[in-house]
Parts: structure tokens; sequence; C-alpha cells
């Protein structure tokens, strides 16, 4: 006869951070929300505004907590910016974008717009200032247990909800149990039983292995944080725990390589039948598991098994593009171990530069898996995140659930954006047209920006581009008067704008590519999926600065270095993790290079291949640069900056092209701030050696601007 023994476990999967910048961000964010919840992502429906000019999406969640806030019922309705509808999408960047199972928390303020599409009754809701606005819970064992924008937090309870408590001043309302909860087994009347002054705590004393680690054996003790607590499986059955620690069981484990899927049990039911039973903050989650037939009275007898965790050996290449169709290939071993099911792959998430975030591949990107093989397409978008697949280690976890991670990381170049269809999250890429009638696309201001005089610095990044990548972008001298939203209305836009900020805590600015998906003509009937219309919106409660050959300091925001950046979003660009992805990689460098240019010239050589025809405009016809404002590169190329990365002294080599007039060389660091700043008089020196090494370890970018010359280097210094 099989003999049971119920033990009770405590797995501590929280560790503290350094909270004091965090505490700051989420009380504020407290402080400046209507409402914030704790939920999940149930459903996403895009739908038209009223005056159908601008696609939204209506995101329904179900509600586990409410923190601040007086509603009704147990979902809320929060909307974002972009979606599809019928055959039209419009795709924002700067701001979180929903799918459904994403779950977390959301700081929300009331919305301007409404959906109508009455899917609760607490309607109208959106982000706090678009990306701060949501925490992402990750069920991951190499994630963070939740992060944002800015931030990780690996203890919930302390890092998030003690600090919405303090500013909210409401007590937390428990509706259903998280992803956390769920997974420990918490049930509804547990949670509302907690009870976190007893504490009960257990330790395993004398484990000793045999000589060939084939057996272990180990005692279990316990002790609960106050005299005369009762420990057992139900009322009758209990032992009167003390503070003084009591041998509960002797155990005496045999390890084998098992075929079966062992593991401990939580038993829900006895949580529920007996809620006076408590560990900490959480209800007792007894365990339970049968032992060997040839159990003893004293030492109990069980099977471990050696779990067939995934092993990989090698990943291959290690440099490849996202959302351009290449593809990774893992081999290794015990990957899928199932006849039916794949399991789940992971890629680094780009949208924490800072943190190794994963987010899981959709399943429809794996093109084979077996137990030792793996094919899969690297993405530009990842399940449940609005990140991209980025730069770092990869994750497979094999039908089993469990995860290996790779010893070498992959490079992800750049990232190009696809459009994933909502029904069968089949990427698509997408094509440039002919929108103006004029090869490409043309710029229009509003008149609120117009009057700021930004003519110039438009035409310079405009040109920037150009130059290249041949896109064909121009600027209109006649503006859209009146405007103050950006439009699907197929008008290329540059505008100051409040539609999806309202405030200058909101982002400097976004970019949206607004297109469709119609049937073209090629010889065969295709689907294809184009952009017709670009827009850029600048925050107008944030100050710009206008002048195109300084950086904006403090409050003032550089108008011509957000600009650029935008408009590589608009090249069909995201952000990435590379380290020489330099306009992606929030940075302020003030010009496209690097990979960076490849992208572009990758979404324009995707586009030559447009074929147009039936219902589809013409292709896109690439543009020469048409003025010599910004264009360096051919002087770029004859500078030479060394060492790089460097330690001490960085030399700048002219050759025999150092041009006339004073320059000015500054170097900033990521955020903007200028470290070094230095003019050079109009000597014909053809070296420049300068000695940088108080600066500190990090990312830098070196600035030459001149009579007919500004050029950036991206630098690294690292001792």
């Amino acid at each position: 006869m099989k003999k049971y023994l119920s033990l009770l476990f405590f797995i501590c999967v929280f560790t503290l951070l350094n909270a004091q910048t965090k505490d700051t961000k989420i009380q504020l964010r407290t402080q400046s929300s209507d409402l914030v919840i704790e939920g999940k992502v149930l459903e996403c429906q895009s739908f038209w505004n009223s005056d159908r000019t601008q696609i939204f999406t209506s995101n329904l969640i179900q509600l586990s907590k409410i923190f601040k806030g007086d509603i009704v019922g147990d979902k809320v309705e929060i909307i974002t910016k972009g979606g599809q509808v019928d055959d039209q999408f419009s795709i924002v960047s700067h701001q979180t974008q929903f799918n459904t199972g994403m779950e977390g928390i959301f700081f929300c303020k009331k919305s301007k717009e409404s959906s109508g599409l009455k899917k609760s009754e607490n309607s109208g809701f959106r982000l706090y200032s678009n990306e701060q606005g949501f925490i992402q819970f990750y069920d991951n064992q190499f994630n963070p247990t939740a992060s944002d924008k800015s931030f990780s937090y690996k203890n919930i309870q302390s890092e998030i909800y003690d600090n919405i408590v303090l500013s909210a001043r409401q007590p937390i309302r428990n509706i259903t149990p998280n992803i956390f909860e769920r997974k420990q087994g918490l049930s509804e009347f547990a949670l509302e039983s907690l009870n976190p002054s007893v504490g009960i705590f257990f330790t395993f004393e004398n484990v000793a292995f045999s000589l060939d680690y084939q057996k272990i054996t180990f005692d279990v003790f316990v002790h609960a944080s106050q005299n005369g607590v009762k420990f057992g499986k139900d009322s009758l059955k209990y032992i009167v725990l003390t503070t003084t620690p009591m041998q509960l069981a002797h155990c005496k484990f045999k390890i084998l390589d098992c075929d079966v899927k062992a593991k401990l049990n939580f038993g829900v039911e006895y949580m529920q039948l007996f809620p006076s039973y408590y560990f900490g903050q959480l209800p007792v989650p007894f365990v339970e598991y049968s032992f060997g037939e040839d159990a003893l009275t004293s030492a109990y007898e069980q099977f471990l098994c050696i779990e067939k965790a995934p092993i990989i050996t090698k990943i291959y290449p290690e440099k490849l593009r996202a959302g351009v169709f290449d593809i990774l290939t893992v081999e290794g071993k015990n990957l899928k171990m199932s006849d039916t099911e794949n399991g789940k792959f992971y890629f680094r998430n780009s949208e924490r530069p800072n943190e190794s975030v994963y987010s899981e591949a959709y399943e429809i990107d794996v093109l084979s898996w077996t137990d030792t093989l793996i094919e899969i397409y690297v993405p530009s978008s990842l399940k449940g995140s609005v990140g991209s697949a980025a730069s770092g280690k990869i994750i497979v976890e094999n039908a089993l659930g469990k995860q290996a991670q790779s010893d070498e990381p992959i490079t992800i170049q750049y990232s190009i954006i696809n459009h994933r269809d909502p029904i069968t999250s089949e990427a698509f890429r997408i094509s440039y047209v002919n929108a103006d009638e004029q090869g490409g696309y043309t710029f229009k201001m509003d008149d609120e920006l117009s009057n700021l005089n930004p003519d110039d610095c438009i035409k310079r990044a405009l040109n920037e581009w150009a130059c290249a990548t041949k896109i064909n972008w121009k600027l209109s001298p006649v503006g859209i008067f009146g405007l103050d939203i950006d439009m699907s209305d197929g008008n290329s836009t540059i505008i100051l704008g409040d539609s999806l900020v309202d405030d200058s805590i909101s982002a400097i600015a976004y970019a949206v590519l607004s297109g469709h998906t119609k049937l073209c003509d090629s010889g065969m009937s295709i689907t294809g999926y184009y952009v017709d219309d670009l827009d850029i919106v600048f925050n107008k409660y944030k100050k710009h600065n206008f002048n195109c050959d300084s950086i904006g300091v403090n409050t003032i925001e550089d108008f011509y270095t957000t600009l650029v950046h935008e408009l590589g979003h608009e090249h069909m660009l995201l952000h990435s993790v590379h380290e020489f992805n330099v306009v992606y990689n929030y940075s302020t460098l003030r010009s496209p290079s690097g990979d960076d240019i490849a992208g572009g010239l990758d979404a324009i050589n995707w586009s030559n291949g447009w074929t147009g025809g039936g219902e589809c405009p013409p292709k896109h016809e690439p543009k020469e640069c048409i003025s010599m404002i910004v264009e360096n590169t051919d002087i770029t190329r004859q500078i030479n900056v060394f060492p790089n990365p460097f330690s001490t002294n960085l030399t700048i080599d002219w050759h025999d092209i150092r041009p006339e007039g004073d320059l000015a060389i500054s170097i900033s660091d990521i955020a903007g701030k200028i470290m070094v700043y230095e003019m050079l008089n109009d000597d014909r020196s053809t070296t420049k050696t300068l000695n940088l090494e108080y600066l500190p370890n990090g990312i830098f970018f070196l600035n030459i601007r001149g009579k007919n010359m500004n050029t950036t280097f991206k630098l690294a210094k690292q001792n």
C-alpha cells in the first residue's frame, strides 16, 4: 500500500531591490490616475472614432484587484490608439499595445474617446502617460517578476502594492487571483481569508547524499512565529507548533532518470476547507505526494525524477535581423518532449534595453520543432508584448514546462515593423508606395507648428534619411490649418498635438503609420500591406528647441533629435538594444548611421518589389538627396576616430579634409548631457587628441559641427 505524507513547503520567489526611485514613480502614477487596477486582458477590438479619422482599440480587462477608484462589476475597458478595422490598420510608436493574455497593473485616466462597444459598465479609460501606465507581470523563471518601461520589480508586495496603497489610501479590493496566485493554487475564498500576523517556517536539516549521488536524505523542521499555532491536515489531525524548531519528518529519496512527469502538487481543497492555518501572508499550501511501495516507517522511500529539461548545444547564425524572415536555428536535446505540443520560445524584449526581460514568440513563427532542432523566424513583434526580439540569449521551454537558456547570445542588427493579422497572428511586411503621386510622401505642418518656424529642421531631417536610404520624403510649403490631431486620411503630417497626451510627462513625440491591406494584381492575386499615411505628433505640452544646431537642455526638448528618431519609426524601424544600433537605443544621436541605415535600406528594398495593381497604389520611387544641408557621408568616412572603445585618450584624425572655419566638438552622454565642449579655431591641424580619462564607462556621442559639416560618432568608454 502506498503511504502518504502531507508537508508544507515555502518557495520564496521574490527578492528585494533598491526601490527608492521606483517608490516615487509608482506613487506619482497612482496620484495622477483616476483608476488603478490589476487584471488580465480578455479581448481587444479596434474601432473608428466618431468622425472616422482615427483607429482606436478597446481592451477589455478582467479585474483581479482594485487599488483606486470606484467602479462596478469585474471588468474595465481601456482605450489605446491604433489597431485594424476591416482593411485599414494604424501602428503607433511609444504606446503600449495590448494582446489578449497580458496581465499586470494598469494606471488609468478617463479617455476622450469612447468605443461605444458596451464591453463594460466601466468604459472609456486610457493609460496614464501612455507607456508608463502599465506594469506587466511575467511568469517566467528567467524574467523579473514584473516590469514597465522604466524599472523591473522582483517583490510585487513591497515594491508595487505597498507604494500604491500608500498613495491611494484605499484598501485593496480582491476580485480574482492573479497569475502568481493562480500558480500557487490560491482560491478566491482563501484570498479573502489572509492573516499576515501568523507565519510558519520550514528548514531542511541534515541533508546528505550517498557516495554515488543516487540517494538523498534530509530532515524537515518546522516552527511558528508564535506559540500555539495548529498545523495539520484537518481539525483532528494536527500538531501544535512553537517558536522552537521541531522535527516534522525524515525523508529518504532515490534519484532516478524517469520518463514520468513528477511534481509536487498544492492541495487547494485543504485551504478552502480549513482556512485557519496560515503561512506568512498566504494560506498554508499543503503538498501531498506518494511514496514507494517499500516505504519504511522511519524512512520514506520516494523516487526523485531527473526532469527532462531541454539542453541547448548550439544556436546560429549569431547575427540576424528581426521582421525580415531571418531564421534562427537551435540544436540540442529534449527540446520538445511531446508528440503533439511544441513548447514555448522566448526572445529578449527590446522594450527594456537595460534589463533582460523575455517575451514569448508566436507559435506561427515556428517553422519546425523536434526534440533536437528548432527553426524559427526572428520576429519584430512578440506575444503579449509591445517589444521586438532583441539582442541577447534565447530561452526554450519544452512541452513539460522545463526551460533552458542559451549560453551564447544572438545579435539583432535591426528590427523592421510587421503587421500582425489580428485573427491568424501571421506577420506580414509593409511596403512604401507612391502615396502623394510624386513618388512617395509629402509632409505637411499644422498652423500651430508652422508658426514656430521649424521648416529648416524638418527639411534637414527628411534629407538626412533621404541621403541615407533614398526614401522619397518631401515637405510641403502648404500647411494644414486648424488640425490638432493626426488623422488616417492619406495626409502625412508633422504637428503639435494632444490626441495621445495631455500633460508634459507623456512621450516627447510619437509616430503613426496608417495603411491598408488590399488585393493587388501582379499576375496572380496577392494581399499587399502598404502604408499611405505617415504622421508625427509632438507633445504640445512640452517645450521644444527649434534650433537645429543645438541640443535641447534641461526641460527643453531637442526638436531635431526627436524628429530624426520618429522618422526612423516612420522608416519602419523599431527600438533595439543592439549596442551600436544608435538611433533606436533611446539615444540622442542626431543622425542615422550604422545598422539604422541598413534597416532603412531594407525597408526601401522590400518596397522596390511592390507590384501594385488592383486596388493598390503604384510603387514607391526612391529619391536622391536634394541638397547638401546635412549630408556628410563622404566626409564622415574620411574622419578616423580612435580607439573605439577608448579608455583614456581619444584621437580625431582629419586626414586632409578638415573643413575651413571654426569647429565645435562636443561629447554628450546617452541622456543628452554635454560632458565635453571645445571650440577649435581655424588652424590646419589634422589631428586632435582629447584626454577623457575622467569620463565614466558607458556610451557617448561625439558631435563635430562646422561650416557645411555636422556629423556624429557613437563611442564606448571602458577601462
